[in-house]
C-alpha cells in the first residue's frame, strides 16, 4: 500500500534538507533548524512506513533476516556507492569507510564516524530497523499511549543532557519513530479522513511548522516547546497520510517519493560538480535552483536504472518473498 501523502511529505523533507544545505554553503543564510526538523520528520515517517509495510509480514511470518535484508537492500545501493566515490574507501581511511559501510556507526563506537553528508540519521534509521519487531510488539491499544510518554520523557532527558551539538543518537529520535508506529498502526484500520478536510489541516500545519522554524528564536527541542515540536511533527504525518491525491497529479506524488533518498544523499556531490563549472555559481539568483534542479534528475535516474534494479536483484537472488 502506498501512501502518496506520505511521499509529497518525504520529498518536501528532502527538498528542505538540500535547500538548507545550499543556502549554508552558499553563504545566503543558515537556516539549521529547517534541516534539522526535516531529519525528525523522515524518522516519524519511518516509522509510519515501515508499520504500515512490516507490521502484518512480520506477525504472518517474514523471517528477521529477510526482513534486515530487504530495508539495508533499499539503502545500502546509492549509499555505498557514494562512500566509494568519497575517495576514503582506501588507504588511512579504508576502516572508517568499512565501519560506515555496515551501517553501525550510530553505536558510537567512533568520535567521527560519518564520511557522507547527512549520512548520520542513516545510522540512526539503522538502529530503529534493528528493534523495530519490539517497537511492533508495544503497539497494544492499551500500552502504546504509555509507551510513548515514556519515549517522549526520555527522549526529553536525553536532549537536555547532552552536547546541544550532539544529536546523532537514537534516543533523541525514539518518541518521533514509535510515534510514527503508532500512525502506521491507526493506518490499518479502515477509519480515513475526508480530502476535503485533510489538504487545509495540512497545509495550515505545515506553514505553521515552516513559520515556527524560520522565526522562533532559537526553536528549542527541551521542555514544553520540544514537547509541542514532537505532537506538531506527528500530526503532519499523520494529516499527510490521509491526503487525496487526484489521479491527474500522482505522478507529481510519485516523482517526489521516488527522488527523496537519493535526493537527500546526492545534492552535495552535485553542488561541488556544479561548482567546477566557471561563473556558474557567480549567478546567484539561479545558482541554487540549478542545483536542486540537477539533483532532483540525479536522483530519480539513480532510482530507477540503479537503486530499484540492485533492490530487485537482491530480493530475488535471496529468495524474499511477500507474506500476505
Amino acid at each position: 500500500m502506498r501512501i502518496y501523502g506520505f511521499d509529497i511529505l518525504r520529498g518536501l523533507c528532502a527538498l528542505a534538507v538540500a535547500i538548507c544545505h545550499i543556502c549554508i554553503w552558499s553563504d545566503y543564510a543558515s537556516p539549521h533548524i529547517v534541516g534539522t526538523v526535516s531529519v525528525t520528520l523522515f524518522f516519524v515517517l519511518s516509522g509510519a512506513s515501515m508499520t504500515i509495510a512490516y507490521a502484518e509480514r512480520l506477525k504472518n511470518g517474514l523471517p528477521y533476516p529477510n526482513f534486515i535484508a530487504q530495508r539495508l537492500f533499499r539503502l545500502a545501493p546509492l549509499f555505498w556507492l557514494l562512500l566509494l566515490l568519497s575517495g576514503r574507501a582506501f588507504g588511512t581511511h579504508f576502516y572508517q569507510t568499512l565501519f560506515n559501510a555496515s551501517f553501525l556507526f550510530s553505536f558510537g563506537l567512533s568520535s567521527n564516524p560519518t564520511i557522507l553528508v547527512g549520512s548520520w540519521s542513516l545510522g540512526i534509521e539503522f538502529l530503529f530497523y534493528l528493534i523495530f519487531p519490539l517497537m511492533l510488539m508495544a503497539l497494544s491499544k492499551k500500552t502504546a499511549p504509555f509507551i510513548f510518554c515514556f519515549a517522549l520523557v526520555m527522549q526529553q532527558y536525553y536532549a537536555s543532557v547532552a552536547d546541544p551539538a550532539a544529536r546523532d543518537s537514537l534516543m533523541f529520535f525514539i518518541a518521533y519513530f514509535f510515534g510514527g508506529c503508532m500512525i502506521g498502526q491507526s493506518f490499518l484500520q479502515p477509519f480515513r479522513m475526508r480530502g476535503c478536510i485533510a489538504w487545509p489541516l495540512f497545509t495550515a500545519a505545515l506553514l505553521n511548522l515552516l513559520y515556527i522554524c524560520t522565526h522562533a528564536d532559537g526553536i528549542t527541542f527541551l521542555g514544553a516547546a520540544g514537547a509541542f515540536l514532537t505532537m506538531h511533527c506527528l500530526a503532519l504525518v499523520y494529516l499527510a497520510g490521509h491526503l487525496n491525491v487526484a489521479k491527474k497529479v500522482l505522478w507529481v506524488a510519485v516523482v517526489m517519493g521516488d527522488m527523496s533518498y537519493g535526493l537527500y544523499l546526492l545534492h552535495p556531490y552535485v553542488y561541488h560538480a556544479l561548482r567546477i563549472i566557471p561563473g556558474l555559481q557567480e549567478n546567484r539568483p539561479l545558482w541554487p535552483f540549478m542545483v536542486i534542479a540537477v539533483s532532483i534528475a540525479t536522483a530519480l535516474m539513480s532510482e530507477k536504472y540503479y537503486e530499484k534494479p540492485i533492490r530487485n536483484f537482491g530480493y530475488r537472488f535471496l529468495k524474499i518473498r511477500q507474506y500476505k
